[in-house]
């Protein structure tokens, strides 16, 4: 079968530090970046063939998006968007904003065809104006947030209380195992990070959800692996799988605040050790795939 080669995205939820941002007007920006910007977002939304989009080298792009948003992540983000929304009707620059660590983000709206909600598409340079990073969120917040997993530090795992831990995969198995949004209904929404935006998020929530069961069938032996905390003061734990459809272990990621609240759930087809090798394996897949003329 083919991998899932993007995140599929149970709920996710933009933690912000608003404190730290900066909007700066529009047209205060180089002519030659924005443009780039445009080219960059615009190609990643409507180019979901492997030859149309723009070829990014290290002039263009640090080496950290290279390594990790590889261009097959791409041209699977677009295909994930137009088959869930149809065509794009539009991409419009909104605001562009400088971050705590003067990258600068570009924040499109996008309006799709079979989608009654506007995208929020983003492309962000660092100081060097080389593309750092692509991401987006299927609901548009005036206020700007943004989630990064950079600098994410190990932590220990061998002293968490059991009833955390309870906690944990009765919230995973919650997500999966009710076919219907009946599972917020067994959610405390004093448990999860942002409890008054999640009723707007249930059809998507419930459609992803759908998707991962329909690819990846029914899944056991969820085990805690490994804990991670990042940066902009969130946790991730990394928890190792075995889904129906699949020989091999896959992994299923809990992102929580400081407090232990959920901000989300993701599905990564395979399971690496290290965090980031899950892309590292992607690649070196797809180069195979290749090869074999797959």
């Amino acid at each position: 079968m083919k991998f899932i080669s993007i995140l599929f995205v149970f709920f996710y939820f933009s933690s912000s530090i608003k404190a730290q941002n900066k909007e700066i007007p529009i047209d205060s920006i180089d002519y030659e970046l924005r443009a780039n910007a445009f080219q960059y977002a615009f190609g990643a939304l409507n180019y979901c063939e492997l030859s149309d989009f723009p070829k990014l080298d290290e002039s263009k792009a640090t080496s950290r998006f290279l390594n990790r948003f590889i261009p097959q992540r791409i041209y699977d983000m677009c295909d994930w968007l137009f088959d869930r929304f149809g065509k794009v009707k539009s991409v419009k620059l909104k605001n562009v904003v400088i971050d705590s660590l003067d990258r600068i983000h570009f924040r499109y709206k996008a309006n799709y065809a079979e989608f009654d909600r506007v995208v929020d598409f983003r492309v962000v340079f660092n100081k060097e104006n080389k593309v750092h990073w692509m991401h987006y969120q299927t609901h548009w917040d005036e206020d700007f947030s943004f989630f990064s997993d950079e600098e994410l530090q190990v932590v220990r795992i061998d002293d968490l209380p059991y009833t955390l831990m309870e906690q944990h995969k009765e919230f995973v198995l919650s997500n999966y195992q009710y076919k219907d949004s009946t599972f917020l209904n067994y959610i405390k929404p004093e448990l999860l990070a942002y409890p008054k935006k999640v009723k707007s998020w249930t059809a998507d929530i419930v459609h992803e959800r759908d998707s991962i069961y329909t690819k990846l069938g029914d899944f056991e032996n969820l085990k805690l692996k490994e804990k991670l905390i990042s940066n902009n003061d969130y946790l991730v734990y990394r928890y190792s799988v075995n889904f129906d459809k699949l020989d091999d272990p896959s992994e299923v990621r809990l992102y929580c605040d400081l407090k232990d609240r959920y901000v989300g759930v993701r599905v990564v087809d395979i399971w690496c050790n290290e965090y980031y090798k899950a892309d590292v394996s992607l690649k070196e897949r797809i180069a195979k795939d290749i090869i074999k003329g797959k």
